[in-house]
């Protein structure tokens, strides 16, 4: 089922790459698109109020003008009723590649443009990005510079400074964090992967 208004500019291809759909009692569908280069990619998202049976008309999600990395993934997550969150990594500027985080707290009426990390490099480092929910709250993970790192964010920002696996990071990638009630946190990642895409 097709949910933005302009074929051909979502991309959906590969083992990073593509949409992500987070479903619940209210649903929603979420990308990054444009055609004028990654500084003026946005992220989208089309919610639905029937389980995804169909979608209302596609929205901008992201307020600033950070542009949107077009190779590495973006993910969708939604925690209890009203919490939505989407992590992605930006192109300002065609270097800073940071990982950015929207929050809303209305179902993805509006969105909060939270900045997670800082990473600058003049190529996309084709990442990806989980997002897991707990019972306290969302898990972020991600990977900057070989080194995974993760973070539990809130509606204001991060709960903690982003937190580095253990040892040093040589060619760490796509980390997958998830916890429990009682904080323990399992992260776990691959190395030795391809990378990036100029």
């Amino acid at each position: 089922m097709q949910v933005n208004s302009r074929p051909g500019s979502a991309n959906v291809i590969g083992t990073i790459r593509g949409g992500h759909l987070a479903v619940g009692r209210w649903d929603y569908a979420a990308w990054h698109a444009g055609n004028e280069g990654e500084e003026r990619r946005r992220v989208r998202l089309a919610r639905s109020r029937d389980e995804g049976q169909s979608f209302a008309a596609e929205q901008r999600a992201d307020p600033g003008e950070t542009g949107a990395c077009g190779c590495c993934g973006m993910k969708a997550g939604a925690y209890r009723q009203s919490g939505r969150y989407l992590l992605y990594r930006a192109a300002t500027g065609g270097v800073h590649r940071d990982m950015r985080l929207l929050v809303s707290g209305d179902q993805g009426e509006h969105f909060a443009d939270i900045p997670v990390h800082p990473y600058e490099l003049r190529a996309c480092p084709m990442r990806s990005t989980p997002l897991s929910p707990k019972k306290t709250g969302m898990l972020l993970a991600w990977e900057t510079e070989s080194q995974v790192y993760y973070a539990w964010p809130d509606q204001g920002g991060l709960k903690t400074a982003p937190i580095p696996a253990p040892g040093e990071g040589k060619g760490r990638k796509h980390p997958v964090a998830v916890g429990n009630p009682q904080g323990e946190v399992l992260l776990v990642w691959g190395e030795g992967t391809v990378g990036f895409c100029l």
